[in-house]
């Protein structure tokens, strides 16, 4: 196994599993179940962050920055199909300086008090592949405070689970949107790896999704949440 193409699916799948367990617990009365997160990486002085979530949360966004009618968000959630976001206001919307000036506004990253320059990456399908920003610190990202907030003014029941490829993650709500992180066992891992221990990972992480799969249907199932257009102010996980 290439190291490191074993070393990425091992982070993809670390980080699925993680989102996994979150699932498993409480909806928080999302329709899709899917919760908002941020994925992060580290690379010398450079964090990059990419947050992404649910259709409707994501359609959310454009609904805070007055790009996008509240009916397009209540489409997603069972409303009328007619009244979904066209291919021509999913790009006016990507490409919008007021969403750029929402992101950086709403994910703000800290090294020793400092706050570290950040830029929204062009994204042309946001609700694929989610919204990427970089943030230049002044020192090597080891240890930063991540300030996540999107969405708080739509609703404060909103939250972001914070994950980095490893099996930590946190959670930043309403109350607490400042989570500390420590991304130097990232920053330290050598660019090689032991392909043999990578395919026991693989394997093990594998096993474990399967389980917890099965774990998330069951308790899902019963506990459907009704994908009604009149719950605008639903409790948000996402």
């Amino acid at each position: 196994m290439n190291p490191r193409r074993g070393a990425r699916a091992i982070r993809a799948a670390i980080a699925t599993l993680v989102l996994l367990v979150l699932a498993a617990g409480p909806v928080f009365g999302h329709a899709s179940s899917q919760l908002p997160h941020a994925r992060l990486s580290a690379e010398g002085r450079t964090l990059t962050l990419v947050w992404s979530a649910a259709p409707d949360d994501m359609v959310d966004v454009g609904v805070a920055i007055g790009l996008l009618p509240e009916s397009a968000m209540l489409a997603y959630l069972g409303g009328p199909l007619d009244d979904l976001p066209t291919e021509a206001e999913l790009e006016a919307f990507a490409s919008a300086p007021q969403l750029r000036d929402y992101l950086l506004e709403h994910i703000r990253v800290r090294q020793d008090g400092r706050d570290c320059g950040g830029e929204v990456v062009a994204s042309h399908d946001p609700l694929e592949r989610g919204f990427e920003l970089r943030f230049t610190c002044p020192h090597l990202v080891e240890q930063v405070d991540l300030h996540i907030s999107m969405l708080h003014d739509r609703d404060p029941e909103y939250r972001t689970f914070s994950v980095d490829g490893t099996i930590r993650s946190a959670v930043h709500t309403s109350a607490a949107p400042e989570q500390p992180w420590d991304l130097t066992p990232l920053a330290a891992a050598p660019a090689g790896g032991d392909p043999g221990r990578e395919i026991w990972v693989v394997g093990t992480v594998a096993v474990g999704l399967a389980v917890l799969t099965g774990v998330w249907l069951l308790r899902r199932s019963p506990q459907r949440v009704s994908r009604s257009p009149q719950r605008v102010r639903r409790s948000r996980g996402g």
